[in-house]
């Protein structure tokens, strides 16, 4: 539907990682796909991170116009490659994603973590954290809608825009799954070792 369009749906795609080498790998992509898009004069649709690694900052709202302030090497990272985006001169689109859910997801994503976890018998969760939850399908309609609407040199969130607390998320896996596990509380600053909840 959108011939003039590249959507770079690849890259870093875990809050948990901070290694250099995978954070230089997808910014020499992302400039190549620049470059790539200036010269056929094609819009770039970059789909960043809208985590509380971005967001999680007492002074954030969470609003695309406020301030973005990074609080892990993810989030710093997905930041500065929109930077990249704004300062070239091609025409982009930068989608803010939440927690996007759907068949395929690899085992790192929220919702196979917990499904890994709940399958142990035991999962950790850490208190008052909420997510919000996006079904793939969901997320490429509303880029459709975006593109089609001809939203250019722009950055906007993509969510559903209901922050779900993480216990319900749980309840919800464990009655479908037909799951039960003994749950392990820490305090939303602590480390968690299994997964990001």
């Amino acid at each position: 539907a959108h011939p003039d369009v590249v959507v770079l749906a690849a890259g870093v795609s875990s809050t948990a990682v901070t290694s250099r080498a995978d954070f230089v790998r997808e910014r020499l992509m992302v400039a190549e796909n620049i470059e790539r898009c200036r010269r056929h004069g094609r819009r770039l649709v970059f789909f960043s991170t809208a985590s509380s690694g971005l967001y999680g900052a007492p002074e954030c709202t969470g609003a695309e116009d406020g301030p973005a302030i990074p609080r892990s090497p993810y989030a710093e990272h997905k930041l500065a490659l929109e930077n990249l985006l704004v300062a070239s001169d091609v025409d982009y689109l930068v989608a803010r994603l939440s927690h996007l859910v759907g068949a395929h997801q690899r085992g790192h994503q929220l919702v196979p973590a917990l499904i890994a976890q709940l399958a142990t018998g035991r999962i950790q969760i850490r208190s008052g954290t909420r997510r919000d939850l996006l079904e793939v399908r969901d997320m490429v309609r509303i880029t459709d809608a975006l593109l089609r609407r001809g939203v250019s040199r722009e950055v906007v969130n993509v969510a559903s825009g209901v922050p779900v607390p993480i216990e319900v998320i749980v309840d919800y896996l464990e009655l479908r799954l037909g799951l039960s596990a003994e749950r392990d509380y820490v305090s939303a600053s602590d480390k968690i070792g299994r997964a990001h909840v």
